[in-house]
């Protein structure tokens, strides 16, 4: 008996057809299922942990279920894993070795997820004076910083997990402290007790903890005085601007003139400024 080379092409050729017909499903159908899957885990994990580590929970498992379904499918079409999985492995190492960098920036996101510094939606600064801004997004390789005046900055997680952060808004109440120079003639008794009447008539600062006026130090034209109130932390930048503005009033109403070389200035988060720039500066809300 004899074999028809031209039979043996069509049945090769048939099989093939079949294979790819397969492999095509293989892929259609679990692409499918690893969407179902990963948006069921997705929700079921939201309600057990952070939604930013329910996101990454769920993207990881997305990727690792669709190698399985390509893996599946190559499989189908006759590859070789073994010979496939090997030169997978020197391909990632020399990807490994070639983005490094990459690698570092998801090692962080990750510790920034798990270790919760800040979250989306909070105010954070970056260094000592650097760029404040709202937390949008913590990623695999960056975190992106919308500012105060509509600005996204992206920081690759690396340079955050070096970098200080100052969360601004993780607790709910924040104090604002008013550095303030009084001249030598002053009744400091009268001057305090101004400054307390001031805080305890205003709105948004808060009986408890109690506003406070102590002595800072000795200055060559002034003697120095921070008034502290506490106010809820939404309510920071409103009450910045309209407490310097009342206590001015009281200035200009008891005649009280503050020290030309030492005008009253407020300290923001540890940063000496002047109320000119500290109406200015932009809300951490």
């Amino acid at each position: 008996m004899t074999i028809d080379p031209e039979m043996l092409k069509e049945l090769f050729a048939a099989t093939r057809m079949i294979n790819l017909a397969q492999a095509a499903i293989i892929v259609l159908a679990g692409m499918l299922v690893v969407r179902i899957v990963s948006r069921s885990l997705h929700a079921i994990l939201s309600r057990t942990i952070e939604p930013q580590q329910a996101d990454m929970g769920s993207k990881a498992a997305y990727y690792l279920m669709s190698a399985i379904v390509a893996l599946s499918a190559l499989r189908q079409l006759g590859f070789d894993l073994q010979v496939f999985l090997g030169a997978a492995g020197i391909l990632t190492v020399a990807l490994g070795f070639a983005s490094q960098t990459s690698v570092a920036n998801v090692i962080s996101g990750l510790f920034i997820i798990f270790e919760k510094p800040f979250r989306p939606g909070d105010w954070v600064r970056i260094g000592a004076t650097g760029v404040s801004g709202e937390v949008l997004t913590i990623g695999f390789l960056s975190t992106r910083i919308r500012t105060a005046d509509n600005l996204m900055v992206r920081y690759p997680n690396e340079m955050l997990m070096k970098a200080e952060i100052t969360n601004l808004t993780r607790h709910p109440i924040r104090r604002l402290d008013l550095r303030i120079g009084v001249s030598y003639t002053q009744n400091l008794r009268e001057f305090r007790r101004m400054l307390i009447d001031i805080a305890r008539d205003h709105r948004l600062v808060l009986e408890e903890p109690k506003p406070t006026l102590i002595v800072d130090s000795f200055g060559d034209a002034a003697l120095h005085v921070v008034f502290s109130v506490w106010t809820a932390t939404g309510n920071f930048q409103q009450l910045k601007e309209s407490l310097l503005l009342k206590i001015k009033d009281a200035f200009d109403k008891n005649g009280i003139t503050a020290p030309v070389s030492s005008g009253p200035t407020v300290i923001v988060q540890g940063q000496l400024v002047s109320p000119a720039q500290a109406t200015a500066a932009p809300s951490p809300t």
